[in-house]
């Protein structure tokens, strides 16, 4: 029998989640689901519990933290020994934090080697903040068997397909209160990540306001080119999230930063990611 495979996440006031089943040799994406918190509610607990009611319970829980819960920071460290960076990671991060590294969880991952140095992601959430995320998929009765980053999984995605869309991509996952930005170079590689506390504002439809403000974004969106400038040359711009709705936004984004603008569906991914 197929395995039913639910990956969640969670940002600002609503649920999402995307449903696939997986054979012995393929995974098959059966649907994408979303609830919102009602203005009743004090959490996301219901709005879990009614998606698990269209999805069914799963076999296999994937779960994303909130980029705004998540500090981030590219590193690059001179071996390539995984032992060491075991050792070393944690402590190269906690220069980066206001708090100490024994109330956080530290994760990590390798994206490029050269020579004898590896460039790494390292994430670092608070203790609290995962317990709490943990907690939520609790009361639903989930136990994730994987908590990952948002933004990341979404680049990871779209860097699956560089073949059939080459070049470099800024990653901009825009939700009601906070943009995750993540910088991919020509071979599919993270070389900058970003949380900037402004996003699609909430229109009273349902959709996303025309008249959101794109300049905190647009400012931020600079600042990470300009820094990167040396390594990444003529990004193209990909938007997701709540922000995708929102043409206006899209148009705005595009010409402040003077990049082409793509769309989630030359991925080849779109039901995942415009908006869904």
């Amino acid at each position: 029998m197929p395995q039913r495979i639910l990956a969640l996440e969670t940002p600002g006031d609503r649920v999402r989640g995307a449903l696939a089943e997986r054979t012995w040799n393929a995974i098959h994406l059966t649907g994408v689901f979303e609830e919102q918190r009602l203005p009743d509610e004090t959490g996301l607990s219901q709005a879990l519990k009614r998606l698990l009611e269209r999805t069914g319970i799963p076999d296999i829980v994937v779960s994303a933290l909130p980029g705004s819960k998540v500090l981030k920071r590219l590193l690059e460290l001179p071996f390539n020994d995984n032992r060491r960076l075991n050792q070393v990671v944690p402590f190269a991060l906690e220069e980066h934090v206001p708090f100490a590294v024994d109330d956080s969880v530290v994760a990590f991952a390798p994206v490029g080697r050269d020579g004898g140095n590896t460039l790494v992601i390292a994430a670092m959430a608070r203790k609290s903040d995962l317990r709490a995320h943990l907690e939520l998929l609790a009361e639903a009765g989930l136990d994730p068997k994987i908590v990952t980053l948002s933004e990341l999984a979404t680049a990871n995605l779209l860097a699956s397909h560089q073949a059939s869309m080459p070049g470099a991509h800024l990653l901009l996952a825009i939700e009601s209160a906070n943009t995750s930005m993540v910088l991919m170079d020509s071979e599919g590689r993270p070389r900058a990540l970003r949380n900037v506390n402004a996003g699609a504002v909430p229109a009273t439809d349902g959709g996303v306001s025309a008249a959101t403000d794109a300049g905190p974004i647009l400012g931020a969106a600079r600042q990470t080119l300009l820094a990167h400038s040396s390594e990444v040359q003529d990004p193209d711009v990909v938007v997701v999230g709540s922000g995708a709705e929102s043409a206006a936004l899209r148009r705005e984004i595009a010409e402040g930063l003077a990049v082409p603008m793509r769309d989630a569906q030359e991925f080849g991914a779109a039901s995942m990611l415009n908006g869904q």
